[in-house]
């Protein structure tokens, strides 16, 4: 699998930038505390079914509904103002209570993400766990989205796929998720958490 590296520096074709801090310390870890214990009671499984079953083996929806914490961030007008200056215009919350919020749990038994397009026009991605140690899930994006689809390897020949370099948890990226065709490869050793 040949994947060019991709440090974003900015907005570039590909519609992505980050990584970047978002939250403090102190917010890692609140945030990060609030995760494992919505995961803690029952893996909520993905209710997002596709041609292939879900997108992500263990995601739980609507956190802003489950949380005080994450109703209130997904509120926040400070975080609305920062990524509306990350993406060059406003940004508002998803009117879609099931689309707001969602956290991602990756691990052996939940594997990664396969190849998709969000369903929304902005998505902030914040990675809550420190990839040292972590085998596999690697987030990889279709730098070739609109050209070429990507859906499964092989990967056409045409087609580019860069590896997002998330390396520790705090790191944020914002993309434009439903003209990027992204996945994140199967977890083999250690988990992640976005």
């Amino acid at each position: 699998d040949a994947v060019d590296p991709l440090v974003a520096e900015g907005v570039n074709r590909i519609a992505m930038r980050g990584p970047f801090d978002l939250l403090n310390q102190s917010g890692i870890e609140s945030v990060k505390a609030e995760c494992m214990e919505l995961l803690s009671p029952a893996r909520d499984g993905s209710s997002g079914k596709g041609a292939n079953g879900p997108i992500v083996q263990n995601r739980i929806r609507s956190l802003d509904a489950r949380s005080k914490l994450f109703y209130s961030l997904a509120r926040s007008p400070k975080l609305m103002t920062i990524v509306s200056e990350i993406c060059g215009g406003h940004v508002m919350p998803h009117p879609h209570s099931q689309a707001r919020l969602q956290l991602n749990h990756y691990a052996r038994e939940g594997g990664g993400a396969r190849w998709h397009r969000d369903g929304m026009n902005v998505v902030l991605t914040i990675l809550l766990t420190n990839m040292e140690g972590v085998t596999g899930g690697r987030y990889l994006l279709n730098a070739s989205s609109g050209r070429c689809v990507v859906r499964h390897r092989p990967y056409p020949a045409e087609t580019r796929i860069c590896e997002v370099p998330f390396k520790r948890e705090g790191e944020a990226i914002v993309t434009r998720g439903n003209r990027i065709d992204h996945c994140v490869t199967p977890v083999t050793t250690g988990e992640r958490i976005t």
